[in-house]
């Protein structure tokens, strides 16, 4: 507006014969300098807008469904996959048979000491206070009901039996566990990466890392506008690694671990129900604890990323323009932006870490209140 004022203001003056001024003509040009410059800050500022929308929709995305992050498979890594976990299941399965063999075992050693030592009257006593029933019983008696009503055969065929025992479950489950990590591994490794014919283990081209760079060469020239992609480098690395670490061998552990936890649970309502009513009453608190500290984590475990990824793209954008940093003497400027990023992801990583210990000392101070629980319950059951 001021510009057009002026403009005509001189055109005025030119038709009457005056022609403007230098000053007059320096004020157009300044004032038109200037309307330019507003609209080029204009415009910068609608880009870093349109840049921190982008960001928010980018951190609004929703996340992946646990199986499609396994679309990429083939069908020999996907077979691969099913028999990782039916070892993980059998691998699971294994640990409940250990228990209840180290039970078996205890019982035996258990109650052979009182038939070895039951013509003492003082085990006599014992056994009767225990068993009111037995008051006017004979020594066979005392002897066949403790038989009956434990069912032990003889003590070392017992221990023949524990060793025997745990020889075979120790051995299906180290196979089962190799089995079910190596296959998860291979699966992963395949998904996120290539292997070439001679050695899988070789392949420094992965084939996720090619499909993200191929997919950013594809978008228009809009999209880089409204995304950051100095820190690709590191998105590619640290972001693809931590897929491969979830699809790989955490799958296995985590059908290992919950398999364990699902037949131990029937193996303790099977042998003892009502004390296992008990346990089950600190679970509630276990679980709201341990699913909270898991969302903080993961929260935590974002923003870190974030700070690296951030320091990541301000040292590729250095390393590439390093002869007009050096030039302008802004090496020490550079290291204190990179500092700053550090320094942020630092306090992440630390609160991280906070979080962890206090969730992990929490788990374990409910898992050992469990066993004096259960020997303040015993004694009234």
């Amino acid at each position: 507006m001021v510009t057009k004022i002026g403009v005509e203001e001189a055109g005025q003056e030119a038709m009457n014969g005056n022609t403007p001024k230098k000053n007059d003509q320096a004020v157009i040009e300044m004032k038109g300098s200037e309307e330019a410059n507003g609209g080029a800050r204009d415009e910068g500022d609608d880009k870093k807008d349109d840049t921190k929308d982008g960001d928010k929709k980018e951190d609004a995305l929703p996340p992946v469904p646990v199986f499609q992050m396994f679309r990429y498979a083939s069908v020999k890594e996907k077979w691969l996959m099913c028999a990782g976990v039916l070892a993980s299941l059998l691998a699971g399965i294994c640990m409940p048979a250990m228990f209840i063999l180290f039970g078996d075992v205890t019982d035996a050693f258990v109650y052979n000491d009182l038939l070895t030592s039951i013509n003492n009257e003082t085990n006599f006593s014992a056994i009767i206070a225990v068993n009111p029933g037995m008051e006017n019983a004979t020594i066979d008696e005392i002897i066949e009901f403790i038989a009956a009503s434990y069912g032990i055969e003889d003590f070392f065929q017992e221990i023949v039996k524990f060793g025997a025992g745990t020889f075979i479950i120790g051995a299906v489950q180290m196979v089962m566990g190799y089995i079910f990590v190596a296959s998860m591994n291979y699966a992963a490794e395949g998904q996120v990466g290539f292997r070439t014919a001679g050695n899988w283990l070789v392949g420094a081209v992965y084939r996720l890392r090619g499909m993200f760079l191929k997919s950013i060469l594809r978008q228009e020239i809009g999209w880089f506008d409204t995304h950051q992609t100095n820190d690709f480098a590191s998105r590619v690395t640290e972001d693809l690694n931590k897929l491969q670490e979830g699809i790989g061998e955490k799958v296995g552990m985590f059908i290992f671990f919950m398999t364990i936890f699902i037949a131990s649970l029937i193996n303790a309502f099977v042998h003892g129900w009502e004390l296992t009513l008990v346990i089950l009453s600190v679970f509630p608190l276990l679980g709201i604890s341990t699913g909270i500290i898991a969302k903080v984590q993961s929260s935590l475990t974002s923003v870190e990323m974030k700070e690296y990824a951030k320091a990541g793209s301000i040292a590729e954008e250095v390393i590439s323009a390093i002869r007009t940093v050096v030039a302008f003497g802004g090496e020490a400027k550079e290291v204190e932006r990179y500092d700053a990023n550090l320094v942020h992801a630092r306090r992440a990583g630390v609160k991280r870490g906070l979080v962890t210990g206090v969730g992990m000392g929490l788990m374990w101070f409910l898992i050992y209140r469990v066993p004096g629980l259960l020997l303040r319950h015993r004694p009234h059951s």
